[in-house]
């Protein structure tokens, strides 16, 4: 069974079904991306970390409740998070070095309950995952990340100082603590023209 993902995680199917036996109308779908729960930013994470997932999924709804896509009128709508989301979640971002070169960009979005505050300590040249369990005592649980190649464009191409054609590795990274999953979401830009990058799987060592 397909469940909301929403606090009483309401049986998508049964949403969808009561929408599709009602009588002939005119159809649309609106997808709420504001972010009404208190303590989570799950919307902002799913936006940031895949967008095409969210767009996907109001077609299948459409094709669901027997929108008409063929029909001038039909349209869908996504209302944006309303203003002062920023607010409810921790954001770092930083910029690596190697031999006064950048070599890669990590914007990093946080839980706000569990790393409060996390914005006093100095990062410079620090692991997060030190910090974290030096300061608030946490190790991940789990998580996932996936990878790409593409390019940058504006401020971030001309901080890694590359052109928008210059191939870049994107990373997404998800971690999970015992607390609460996806507690902090990462993105990665990193040089690939000038730089290898490489990870150990496994180990309690912080890379």
């Amino acid at each position: 069974m397909l469940l909301g993902r929403g606090g009483v995680a309401f049986p998508a199917g049964k949403k969808m079904d009561a929408v599709a036996d009602d009588a002939p109308f005119l159809r649309f779908i609106v997808c709420n991306a504001d972010e009404m729960d208190p303590g989570t930013f799950k919307d902002r994470v799913l936006i940031h970390a895949d967008p095409h997932m969210l767009i996907e999924w109001m077609i299948i709804t459409g094709y669901g409740i027997l929108i008409d896509f063929f029909a001038r009128e039909s349209c869908g709508w996504c209302t944006p998070c309303r203003e002062g989301t920023e607010a409810m979640v921790e954001i770092l971002s930083r910029l690596s070095k190697v031999e006064e070169k950048p070599v890669l960009i990590e914007d990093i979005y946080l839980h706000p309950i569990l790393f409060a505050g996390i914005d006093r300590f100095d990062m410079t040249d620090q692991s997060l995952s030190k910090v974290v369990d030096e300061n608030y005592y946490m190790r991940p649980s789990g998580g996932k990340q996936n990878f790409r190649i593409g390019f940058l464009i504006g401020e971030r191409a001309l901080n890694l100082q590359v052109s928008e054609e210059t191939p870049i590795l994107t990373v997404k990274r998800f971690l999970h603590f015992t607390q609460a999953k996806n507690a902090i979401y990462s993105e990665l830009y990193c040089r690939t023209d000038q730089f290898v990058f490489s990870q150990t799987i496994g180990g309690i060592a912080y890379e």
